[in-house]
Parts: C-alpha cells; sequence; structure tokens
C-alpha cells in the first residue's frame, strides 16, 4: 500500500556555499550533489562561529544508498524552535530554487547562497510523540477504520 507524503515541507539553505562544513576532502560544495528526489536527514550539529563561541544549527546531510553522506545545506533560523523535532527525520527533495522559471525564487536563491525545498517522507520517529501525533492527524488513512 502507498501512502501520499506528510506534506510538511521545509527549505534548505546554503546549498551552493562550502559554509557550515558543507565542504569535505572530495567535494569543494557538497550542495552540488543534490539533485531532485535526493533524500536528506536533519541532524542538529554545533559549529563555532567565532573565537569561543558557538551555534546550534540543523543541518541537512545527504543520503546514498542508505547511508549518510556530506553535509549539503542548513536549516534556517525560522526552524529553530522545532529543530528537536525534525532532527533524524528523512525528507526528499522537491524543488531547487536555482533551476525556477520564477525571478523571486532566482533571486531568494541568489541572496542564500542556494536554496531548495524538502518534503518530510518519513512517517515515525520512537519516542517523538508531538510530532508523531501531528503526522497522524495530516495522513489518515480511511482503510485503518473499522467498518
Amino acid at each position: 500500500m502507498t501512502t501520499r507524503p506528510c506534506g510538511l515541507v521545509v527549505l534548505i539553505f546554503g546549498i551552493e556555499s562550502s559554509d557550515f562544513g558543507c565542504s569535505c576532502s572530495y567535494h569543494e560544495c557538497c550542495g552540488t550533489l543534490l539533485r531532485y528526489n535526493a533524500v536528506v536527514r536533519f541532524e542538529k550539529r554545533v559549529i563555532e562561529t567565532g573565537e569561543n563561541k558557538y551555534a546550534v544549527i540543523g543541518a541537512a546531510r545527504l543520503v546514498l544508498d542508505g547511508i549518510d553522506q556530506c553535509i549539503v545545506g542548513r536549516l534556517g533560523s525560522m526552524y529553530d524552535n522545532v529543530l528537536k523535532h525534525l532532527d533524524g527525520r528523512l525528507a526528499q527533495i522537491t524543488d531547487k530554487f536555482s533551476d525556477s522559471r520564477s525571478q523571486h525564487k532566482i533571486d531568494y536563491n541568489a541572496t542564500n547562497n542556494g536554496v531548495c525545498s524538502a518534503i518530510i517522507i518519513d512517517r515515525y520517529v520512537p519516542g517523538d510523540g508531538v510530532m508523531n501525533v501531528l503526522l497522524d492527524g495530516v495522513n489518515l488513512d480511511s482503510s485503518d477504520e473499522e467498518v
């Protein structure tokens, strides 16, 4: 049985930049690996923002063949209050703003060093009662109802 994605869309920023750990020994800018339908996993990371200054960000890590790979972007500060609910979640890339025909998206992409949207595709995370209740309300399957 197929089910539709839950419908929660998030924006991933900095996919055209090597900042915030988005580079590795193999890639100058790991965000260039992102393609439509690619899968990413969100994780909380502590980064150094200056001399003895640190911040917690939501990083997007590319998943290939079931294995977490490079960090390809980050979640914006708008997601800081729900970062604990996004940590560990899987999402699929649905739109790359650089490929858009919309001038607004192209400008937004340039301002934010590359932007893409992704939709949450995993359904349950053990122990995450808040998110699981939210997802139950979004994706009700009528075949589960008793007659």
